[in-house]
């Protein structure tokens, strides 16, 4: 029994040892740097999945996260307020940064009403709206930085690796059920399953354009990031307006914006009530008129009396005879 116990724990520790020795080092002839070093089966999975990984950075314009690159998923903009000396050669200048970055003006308008008349705001107020390339917008930034007293400046970033992603996936799914459509398209000779795969081979043709035409501003959107500057040479832009004296200005503000509203509806509704007016000043004067004559005329009408001579004689008689018959009525 001893012997046989002995000989059972002995191949068991044996046993244990193997199996430990055989998960933890691998043979040192394969991949090792040094010759006779034990290469631990974790650092060289680890070695193989940093090498896959470099190897994909190299090839695919858009990483997956985890490597340097994750940040061309995302969607930057930005934007600036500063205060100029001159309207229109700090937008000049705002054109040329932009030029010089590689990218364009999207948008521009100068002048508002907040600011005066169209006349005169157009030298105090504008905004422009550029697009520069992702890598070049802190440049940019720094560039236009320089044009004046910068008072508000921001920037923002949106990822948006899920939907590129996504949408990735979609249309290489996409491209292979169109494909295998293709194929049994060629294949099959009945005109009915022809006609029903060419429907759903256009149907799918138009989720996939669909789908590329998203795909393709996404990556307008990572690739071009917009810049929204705000020009102005007066003190206003970017300073706040706390306390009884903001709660003055923004009364103020108000009141003048009502009383310029109330002008333009005065303004615009003015001809109407002349017009207005006019007629019903013509009409009032024609009924009085009306009135007027109607007055005289019933004033100047005679009144007649009935004149004795000109009665009727037989009516005459018929009274007369009447009369004595009442006379004799009373006698009686």
């Amino acid at each position: 029994m001893r012997i046989a116990r002995i000989v059972a724990v002995t191949a068991a520790a044996a046993a244990l040892l193997t199996g430990c020795s055989g998960s933890t080092m691998t043979d040192s002839g394969g991949d090792s740097a040094e010759p006779g070093v034990p290469v631990f089966s974790g650092e060289a999975a680890e070695g193989g999945a940093a090498a896959e990984d470099a190897a994909r950075s190299s090839t695919d314009p858009f990483p997956s996260p985890g490597v340097a690159g994750d940040t061309q998923y995302q969607v930057r903009e930005a934007s600036l307020g500063i205060k100029v000396d001159s309207i229109g050669d700090a937008a000049a200048r705002v054109r040329q940064i932009a030029s010089d970055a590689g990218g364009s003006v999207t948008s521009e308008q100068f002048g508002d009403v907040l600011y005066g008349p169209a006349d005169s705001s157009i030298e105090r107020y504008g905004t422009m709206t550029i697009s520069v390339p992702s890598e070049e917008l802190d440049a940019t930034l720094d560039q236009l930085s320089g044009l004046g007293e910068v008072r508000t400046r921001s920037s923002n970033a949106y990822d948006v690796e899920d939907e590129y992603v996504d949408v990735e996936a979609r249309i290489a799914t996409l491209e292979a059920s169109i494909a295998r459509m293709r194929d049994l398209m060629e294949q099959t000779e009945d005109v009915e399953q022809i006609v029903s795969l060419e429907t759903s081979l256009s149907e799918r043709q138009a989720d996939l354009d669909s789908l590329q035409a998203r795909l393709n501003s996404l990556q307008n959107r990572i690739a071009m990031s917009p810049v929204f500057v705000t020009l102005t040479t007066t003190d206003d832009l970017g300073e706040p307006d706390d306390g009884i004296v903001g709660a003055l200005k923004d009364a103020w503000d108000a009141f003048t914006r009502s009383a310029a509203l109330l002008i333009t509806t005065v303004g615009a509704l003015l001809p109407w009530l002349l017009v207005v007016g006019l007629a019903g000043w013509l009409l009032l004067v024609v009924v009085r008129r009306v009135r007027n004559r109607r007055r005289h005329r019933s004033t100047a009408a005679p009144t007649r009396t009935p004149d004795p001579a000109s009665k009727d004689p037989a009516t005459t008689d018929q009274e007369t005879t009447d009369q004595e018959t009442t006379d004799q009525e009373t006698k009686a």
